[in-house]
């Protein structure tokens, strides 16, 4: 399992072939696709680029800035793990919150277990 913002990281792609003023067809045929199918697909976040830093370069982003986005590409990814697992732990609730309750809720016997 690959831990990426897919769709961040595509988004960086697709915003520095626009700079360079670079058709999906042009990178594609510089990355030797017969189609910019695949090229779409990873700009849209489908997939990720094969050969990183070979893409890099058809994209004209050096290596320091492919790294960079790939890697805030993955911290992302890590942040949204992060809230997920706790959303979904708050919203179950754990046996201790179930034996605290009903020992609070009888009242005289707070305390013991």
């Amino acid at each position: 399992m690959t831990i990426i913002d897919r769709k961040h990281f595509g988004q960086f792609l697709s915003q520095n072939r626009k700079k360079r003023a670079q058709s999906q067809q042009n990178i594609s045929k510089k990355l030797g696709y017969s189609s910019p199918q695949f090229i779409s697909n990873i700009e849209r976040g489908y997939a990720l680029p094969p050969d990183l830093f070979e893409w890099g370069r058809a994209y004209g982003v050096s290596n320091n800035e492919l790294i960079e986005a790939y890697l805030q590409a993955v911290r992302i990814e890590l942040v949204r793990m992060q809230k997920s697992k706790s959303k979904s732990r708050s919203r179950q609730p754990s046996g201790d919150r179930k034996l605290g309750s009903q020992s609070s809720s009888s009242g005289s016997e707070s305390g013991s277990i």
